[in-house]
C-alpha cells in the first residue's frame, strides 16, 4: 500500500481497501450492457483481488478505484480482459499474465498518473 499511497497524485487519500469476491465482480461487469452476457463467464476465474478507494481532499465526491485482480489462470484472464473492452472507455486496464489492473474514476482516466498506479499495483500482494 506504501507504494501506491507515493505514486497518487497530490490531494488523494486512501478511503478504503476491501475485497470485490467473484460475485461482486460478476455484478459490476453485469452493468454494462455490452458486456453484460460474458459477465458469467469472465468473473468464473476469478482467484482473489484488492481494491483500492481513493477519494480528493478538496472533493469529496471525486473517486479513483484501483483493483488488481488475480486469475486461476492466464486463460481465465484472458475472459475478463475481453469483458473489460466490451465496458467501453471509462474502464482502464492493463494484464500482465493471470493479473488484470483495473482503474476506474469520477475523473478523466487521462488526467491521472495510470502508468505510475500500475508499476505500483504490480508490487501488490494478493492474499
Amino acid at each position: 500500500l506504501d507504494a501506491i499511497k507515493a505514486e497518487l497524485p497530490q490531494g488523494w487519500k486512501v478511503k478504503d481497501v476491501d475485497t470485490l469476491g467473484e460475485w461482486q465482480t460478476r455484478l459490476w461487469i453485469m452493468t454494462s450492457e455490452t458486456a453484460y452476457g460474458s459477465a458469467e463467464d469472465a468473473a468464473a476465474g476469478w482467484g482473489g483481488d484488492l481494491e483500492i478507494t481513493l477519494v480528493r481532499d478538496d472533493r469529496p465526491e471525486a473517486w479513483l478505484k484501483l483493483c488488481i485482480t488475480s486469475w486461476d489462470s492466464e486463460a481465465e484472464a484472458d475472459e475478463m480482459s475481453e469483458a473489460l473492452a466490451l465496458m467501453g472507455t471509462g474502464v482502464h486496464y492493463t494484464q500482465e499474465g493471470d493479473k488484470i489492473l483495473i482503474v476506474r474514476s469520477s475523473e478523466a482516466l487521462g488526467t491521472l498518473p495510470c502508468n505510475k498506479i500500475e508499476r505500483a499495483m504490480g508490487k501488490a500482494k494478493i492474499e
